[in-house]
């Protein structure tokens, strides 16, 4: 897996910074090549945005097809992006675990809860042990 994906970026850094077009040629292209993944990849960035687009638009190009396509739109460029993490909210986690349901599910329930019945749910499930120390520059716990 790690093989797969380490030379599906050597893919993305190919067609967008050294328009190297040796790639189309390798016999397991197709079936390494994810064109959501790239795309994905291109999505971050103002100037190939749209070139993303325009391959999310057409899905029955055949992969080499697509890379092809980027590869002759896009201008040379290093782009590097960090790809978003989906972040989940403590209070979101505090429903789940309270009502025992998923984090999508508690998401919706988080919106039917005011702030002072989450802390009141949050103080149920509190199970105690340290809990860290407010103000201080180091990581130290204590009992509370």
């Amino acid at each position: 897996m790690a093989k797969k994906q380490s030379r599906l970026f050597d893919y993305v850094n190919a067609i967008s910074s050294t328009k190297d077009a040796s790639f189309l040629d390798d016999v397991d292209f197709a079936k390494q090549y994810i064109p959501f993944i790239v795309n994905r990849a291109f999505s971050y960035h103002a100037d190939s945005v749209m070139a993303a687009n325009m391959v999310n638009e057409r899905p029955w190009l055949a992969p080499e097809l697509q890379a092809q396509l980027l590869l002759n739109t896009l201008r040379s460029r290093k782009r590097y992006s960090p790809w978003h993490k989906h972040m989940v909210s403590d209070d979101v986690r505090v429903v789940a675990e309270y009502y025992g349901c998923s984090l999508r599910h508690a998401k919706t329930l988080t919106d039917l809860h005011t702030s002072d019945q989450i802390s009141y749910l949050r103080s149920r499930i509190y199970k105690g042990g340290c809990t860290p120390v407010t103000g201080s520059d180091h990581d130290t716990r204590t009992s509370p």
